[in-house]
């Protein structure tokens, strides 16, 4: 689970930005076969459109915005993000935070 080894670190993998679990695997290369399970992972924890403030759909769709892999619940909401990614990025690391502290505090 992200967040249960401590503090996410973020790298770089091709044009996206992801959260891995620790400093171990911060230094080795994410494996193809895990992609998936990361992007689950990262939608998991991105829970809601950022867009319509609502739960993401078991089919969200997802895009590339600044380097960072951003879900959202339908084609349209891409394009809102992409006029202003900022505002948009910083309410998804909100989500992120608050999906962590949410983990952090059922222990």
């Amino acid at each position: 689970v992200l967040g249960s080894m401590g503090t996410p670190h973020k790298v770089k993998v091709g044009k996206v930005e992801v959260f891995l679990c620790c400093e171990g695997c911060k230094h080795g290369k994410v494996d193809k076969q895990h992609w998936e399970t990361i992007a689950q992972n990262m939608k998991q924890a991105q829970a809601q459109c950022p867009v319509m403030e609502k739960p993401l759909p078991d089919n969200a769709k997802s895009t590339v915005v600044n380097g960072r892999l951003v879900f959202v619940c339908c084609p349209p909401c891409t394009k809102k993000i992409a006029a202003s990614p900022d505002t948009f990025l910083d309410e998804i690391d909100n989500l992120y935070q608050a999906s962590i502290d949410s983990k952090n505090a059922r222990r």
